[in-house]
């Protein structure tokens, strides 16, 4: 057991979720993101084409990276992009792979995190705004508007927890999940966020070097998609 060797900043952190997680997986009103939803709100047209266009692209960049290197230890997939929003392609079949703004994002948010992973997506929580479909944890990080990078690091991660059929994709696995956190804590450290975390490095890493090799015509064409802000 690991309990004594948390500090105080990462069991008030963790404490919550993990008490209230098995809340998480009672079924909950939600807004599901897609590029049809969030045309359909009033964001600003510009702001809109923006950012579902570096939406398009991770899940490019995603797909390219997976083809150059495929993890030995998750099952294949590939991801597809479209105006209802993501799918997930298994060697055995298809499945929506969506993101939900829901009421449990909100309590992952407020407790530090940025999304949790389900069977059929992952969660994310609100940011400010009157646009949930928009303001929320997906299209906003810490310093802005995601950029593709950052988009394809945060979808990636999540579609390994899928595959893998881990952390809190399911009823027991999330029990299990929410155990472990209080003795393991969080992030990198948990058993279940691993291989997660792991790709998802991998993934910036190999995003970054891919940049600089870019011809400078290119970077100059490309440089809001490709920046994560």
């Amino acid at each position: 057991m690991r309990i004594a060797a948390l500090d105080s900043k990462t069991m008030t952190k963790w404490l919550p979720i993990a008490i209230l997680g098995p809340l998480a997986l009672i079924p909950a009103c939600s807004t599901v993101i897609t590029p049809e939803a969030v045309r359909a709100s009033s964001i600003p047209t510009e702001l809109v084409d923006r950012s579902l266009g570096q939406w398009e692209a991770a899940v490019e960049l995603v797909n390219q990276f997976l083809d150059e290197q495929a993890p030995e230890d998750v099952p294949w997939f590939r991801l597809a992009f479209g105006e209802r929003g993501m799918l997930l392609i298994r060697e055995n079949g298809v499945q929506r792979f969506d993101v939900a703004c829901t009421p449990w994002g909100w309590v992952v948010v407020k407790s530090g995190f940025t999304a949790q992973e389900r069977s059929w997506g992952f969660v994310v929580g609100p940011v400010g705004g009157d646009q949930p479909v928009f303001d929320n944890s997906f299209f906003y990080g810490g310093f802005g508007l995601r950029g593709s990078h950052g988009l394809g690091g945060l979808i990636l991660h999540e579609a390994v927890h899928t595959m893998l059929e881990n952390g809190t994709t399911g009823f027991f696995s999330g029990l299990n999940y929410y155990l472990q956190a209080i003795w393991h804590g969080g992030g990198e450290e948990h058993p279940h966020e691993t291989l997660a975390y792991e790709m998802e490095g991998k993934f910036r890493g190999w995003a970054g070097r891919r940049k600089l090799a870019q011809p400078q015509v290119d970077l100059v064409e490309s440089q809001a998609r490709d920046v994560d802000r």
